[in-house]
């Protein structure tokens, strides 16, 4: 073949301007050659191109992988500048031409060279000036396809072996399967490409097809398997015991009623095997009046039987799935109950969109309810497709689950638009457990602040994860149940562990968390959440926005930071952890470090259970242990109080539960709510042991350092403290119940402390260690301490060092002692503002040194002012005479630092600062036992700079 050179300028011009691809069969490639300069005498202007011409190229498909061909292969690539010839040479001959949007393509003809290795070599030619080149080794399979009298027989083998596994060489002998031959195996032993042509389902839907479809690693590409008025619509309708594998598709549409997938549409009874099968750029559309779909990459649905299903080593990337339906899923759209064994392992689906109505998922769309979860395993699933779904049950793995699910991951976005039960890996999870191998989530150090460390979710070499993760946002909507792992975990559900969300969850109807939206029962283990949560109402929390009482859940080894937002007009149940806990068991080791927010409630209701770790603890008799948190609480209600906002605590705002070795830095602001503490918001009759808090808290009233408010009854509090500042802002006279450990006292305290400066202008019951309350239940106050200043402001009452107001019925204040200064306005004491007497000598072994001022224009009496108590109610014994001392310096005074005249000293005795650093003047302590002790000399108090020389209790040093 002669082009002449006209000839040669029209087809270059034309491949510039309309992207033409010139492919030329070996036969003529000397005449091409000659034609475009490669050859021959004379040298031929092949285009007008400027001398600064990029002649870069490189060859992207097929990838440089030791790729398949049988007698065709299609090659393609990128390339520099549009219009240039590019000449493909090696074993095989040809010429393309770099099209207008930087890519060229061309067919190369293997069919005369024997079974081997294959090389292709392509460059850019433009004049006497040659590009580098590229290269690819190709294999070639086997000779099977290479005379054209096996590709126009109905098979490539019909007349040689003439029986199966049948040989396909063209798309033709594809769709010769039909019907009669639906029950043989086949092998590929060439790329199927269709042109974009159509291609109609084989076999039928009355069992379909049962053989082996050996794909050689082969590609099936460009095709539409349009059959808008069928169901089970794929490569085949339907199969009964089928195997596919080693199978590769690319550009393939399929399109009918429901029951769609490229394999098939419908998995009847039969063991079915898919394994190593990849597709790239797969469309599918349910196009049915009804609502469901079953649309998979691969599988549209299976039959419910006793039989095995096996999906290996499954890759779907660039897919789009669009229609409004259910059931729908990047691998398989919906599992039925089968008997048998149900594998899903290394499965990914890569890139794309997935839209559906409800059970929508990257992985699985739903699983049966009745499936036994010890017989499904589904690991080592990816999905970065996003997701949306309109209706229920949205997951970024799995929407509807039953299931054993081991190492599975999300990075795509799921966005549900309507509906509940949406999460980043499983939207609901009916039975079954969620984990990965390698730990999500673990402790710098077992002392607080334990600091959550978060190993990088991780894959092997071919991608697959190794850990369980969701990196992708959730967007609920206005969904209930919305969960960075799980939307919706079913009391059949047995349990997370070592997983790990970074995406951002939000929701907007209720039940909203970092990990798990809602679970009826939990286990959650080892797991970390390190996105923000943002609900619009109700039960918004860090790892979840609520477990129910079902049966025994638990909590241990987890963790949550980022931001937790509630929008709501009047929010309840707000967390950076677990927002409503209800289950029998508790929670250990479990932290939170982050911000919560609550910034536009409007009184319209009121607001309530704001708390780092849990917001309401209902169940009693559970335990917290190691529970802490770190961080920013704000809550702000923008129209006033007409209704009375409660509850807001450092790790748990109301709590029914034992907390045991707790830790609180969390700064807390909180204008309009009562009953908030640094660590606990309201303890109902239970204990705190050995947990402390750090951080400044304000609040309406019923405010401590550590606990707002202590029920008074049975309560205890023991080798606890708190070193933050405490204000309470209700003022007017009303009572504050303001106390550096506790607001509203009422709990027995001992070995317990406070060093924060306790703040409430004319407000009542304030205190440095606990405000105090008029209370009837036994209660005692024992081996503490308080070192802060309290500030009471002159229309204030009840107001002491340590308490604001002591009831001493059965019980007693011993062994107590406070150091900061104590303003009030009537009833202020050193170390108690009032003590109503209960019992003969309740008061003993006590010391205070600071100053107890009468402020500027209050009216209290001389008498109700006193260096140890301002007032004692009823009998004058209630503090033992010679065990309470006083530092001689600081007795009371007023504002402008005149003494007060007859202040209360009865039964008080005063100390120097010398006798007070002796332990021969303090009559009755007792030294030498594990009560009183001198400080050694290098002792600073908490929250305190200076070496401290006075008695302390054994246990502070």
């Amino acid at each position: 073949m002669k082009l002449d050179h006209q000839q040669r300028r029209f087809v270059l011009r034309a491949a510039l301007v309309f992207g033409l691809v010139i492919s030329v069969g070996c036969e003529e490639s000397n005449d091409i050659d000659d034609a475009f300069g490669g050859g021959g005498d004379t040298e031929i202007e092949v285009v007008e191109v400027p001398p600064e011409n990029d002649l870069s190229i490189e060859i992207t498909n097929p990838s440089d992988d030791g790729s398949r061909t049988g007698y065709l292969k299609k090659i393609s690539g990128t390339c520099g500048t549009a219009g240039i010839i590019i000449r493909i040479a090696g074993d095989v001959e040809g010429f393309s031409v770099c099209g207008l949007d930087g890519t060229w393509n061309a067919d190369i003809d293997t069919s005369a060279l024997p079974v081997g290795n294959v090389e292709v070599q392509a460059r850019m030619i433009d004049g006497d000036v040659i590009g580098n080149p590229s290269t690819r080794t190709l294999s070639k399979f086997s000779s099977v396809c290479d005379s054209e009298s096996a590709r126009e027989d109905t098979f490539a083998n019909t007349n040689t072996t003439g029986a199966p596994p049948w040989q396909i060489c063209t798309t033709t002998q594809l769709a010769n399967i039909g019907t009669t031959y639906q029950n043989d195996d086949f092998e590929l032993h060439s790329d199927l490409d269709f042109g974009g042509g159509t291609f109609a389902p084989q076999g039928n839907t009355s069992g379909g097809f049962t053989g082996t479809f050996e794909g050689n690693s082969f590609k099936i590409s460009n095709v539409e398997i349009n059959s808008p008025s069928l169901t089970q619509v794929g490569l085949f309708r339907e199969t009964t015991g089928a195997t596919f594998q080693n199978i590769n598709f690319e550009n393939v549409s399929v399109r009918g009623r429901y029951h769609l997938g490229i394999l098939t549409g419908y998995a009847e009874p039969g063991d079915l095997i898919i394994r190593n099968v990849h597709a790239k750029g797969t469309t599918l559309e349910a196009i049915d009046s009804g609502t469901n779909g079953y649309v998979g990459t691969f599988v549209g649905a299976t039959d419910s039987g006793a039989y095995n299903l096996t999906i290996e080593n499954a890759t779907s990337s660039e897919i789009e799935i669009t229609s409004d339906k259910n059931y729908q899923a990047g691998i398989i759209g919906y599992v039925n109950n089968i008997s048998g064994t149900i594998l899903i392992d290394q499965v990914q689906v890569l890139g794309g969109e997935i839209a559906g109505r409800e059970i929508v998922a990257g992985i699985v769309g739903g699983m049966s309810a009745n499936l036994n979860p010890a017989n499904v395993t589904i690991s080592r699933a990816l999905n970065t497709a996003n997701i949306t779904g309109s209706n229920n049950y949205i997951g970024g793995v799995v929407g509807y689950a039953s299931a054993t699910i081991q190492n599975v991951a999300n990075t795509g976005k799921i966005t549900r638009t309507g509906g509940n039960n949406v999460g980043g890996l499983v939207g609901y999870f009916r039975n079954g457990t969620l984990s990965g191998t390698s730990a999500a989530a673990t402790r710098e150090a077992v002392t607080a602040p334990a600091v959550p460390t978060a190993a990088l979710p991780t894959v092997d070499s071919n991608g697959d994860p190794e850990s369980c993760y969701n990196t992708g946002n959730v967007v609920g909507g206005a969904a209930r149940n919305v969960g960075g792992a799980i939307g919706f975990a079913y009391r059949d559900f047995d349990g997370l562990t070592s997983c790990y969300n970074s995406g951002n969850v939000s929701g907007g109807d209720q039940y909203v968390g970092g990990i798990v939206g809602q679970a009826e029962t939990s286990t959650i283990n080892d797991s970390l959440n390190v996105g923000n949560v943002t609900g619009d109402e109700d039960y918004v929390g860090g790892i979840a926005g609520r477990i129910q009482s079902r049966n025994t859940s638990s909590v241990q080894n987890t963790y949550a930071s980022g931001t937790v937002i509630s929008n709501g007009e009047a929010p309840t149940y707000v967390s950076g952890g677990v927002a409503y806990w209800e289950g029998t068991g508790g929670i250990t080791d479990t932290w939170f470090n982050g911000t919560i927010q609550i910034l536009d409630a409007d009184d319209t209701a009121a607001t309530s259970y704001v708390g780092g770790v849990v917001g309401d603890w209902r169940n009693s008799g559970s335990t917290c242990l190691r529970c802490s948190a770190a961080g920013t609480f704000t809550v702000s209600i923008t129209a006033g109080r007409a209704n009375d906002h409660l509850y807001v605590g450092g790790v748990v705002a109301y709590s029914r539960a034992n907390i045991t070795e707790a830790y609180g830095d969390v700064t807390i602001s909180a204008p309009e709510v009562r009953r908030v503490g640094g660590l606990i918001g309201y303890q109902d009759r239970r204990s705190i042991d050995d947990s402390e808090a750090f951080g400044d808290v304000t609040a309406y009233s019923e405010v401590g350092g550590l606990l707002g408010h202590a029920r008074d009854q049975n309560g205890t509090i023991d080798d606890s403290g708190a070193q933050g500042d405490v204000t309470a802002v209700i003022g007017g006279g009303n009572n504050a119940f303001a106390g550096g450990l506790v607001g509203a006292g009422g709990a027995f305290l001992t070995n317990c402390y406070a060093s924060g400066d306790v703040t409430a202008i004319d407000g009542n019951y304030v205190g440095g260690l606990e405000g105090g309350r008029d209370s009837s239940w036994n209660r005692a106050i024992q081996n503490s301490f308080a070192t802060g200043d309290v500030d009471a402001g002159a229309d204030s009452e009840f107001v002491g060092g340590i308490s604001g107001y002591f009831q001493a019925y059965q019980n007693r204040f011993v062994d107590n002692f406070a150091t900061g200064s104590v303003r009030g306005g009537n009833r202020v004491g050193g170390l108690i503002g009032f003590v109503r007497r209960r019992q003969t000598n309740s008061l003993r072994r006590n010391y205070a040194i600071g100053q107890v001022i009468r402020a500027a224009g209050a009216t209290g009496a001389d008498n109700r002012f006193g260096p140890i108590a301002g007032e004692l109610k009823n009998n004058t014994n209630s503090t033992e005479s010679g065990t309470n001392f006083y530092l001689a310096t600081s007795l009371p005074i007023d504002e402008g630092g005149a003494a007060i005249a007859s202040p209360n000293l009865t039964n008080v005795d005063p100390l120097t600062d010398a006798q007070l650093q002796n332990s021969a003047n303090f009559t009755s302590f007792d030294f030498g036992t594990p009560v009183w002790g001198m400080p050694s000399g290098s002792l600073t108090l908490p929250g305190e700079s200076v070496l401290y020389t006075y008695p302390v209790p054994e246990w502070v040093e």
